[in-house]
């Protein structure tokens, strides 16, 4: 599932790139568009953390954290 999130994103932000204006945005020579894309601050999704919310509770409510490990979706 966000497999196909993942390329939907990055081949959407591929053609925005190419299509912008009357410059499209070129590509540094020798590097991928993974990085580049990357480098402009696109996450990849099936490799984002999500934390289960207790730390947050932790920070806002003062409640203790039950050290469970972040949840990988």
């Amino acid at each position: 599932m966000f497999q196909k999130i993942g390329h939907h994103v990055r081949s959407r932000m591929i053609r925005h790139l190419l299509r912008r204006s009357q410059r499209p945005y070129r590509f540094p020579e020798g590097s991928t568009t993974y990085r580049v894309l990357a480098d402009l601050g696109l996450l990849n999704p099936t490799k984002v953390y999500v934390n289960s919310g207790a730390s947050l509770r932790q920070r806002y409510l003062g409640t203790p954290d039950a050290g469970n490990p972040p949840v990988r979706l």
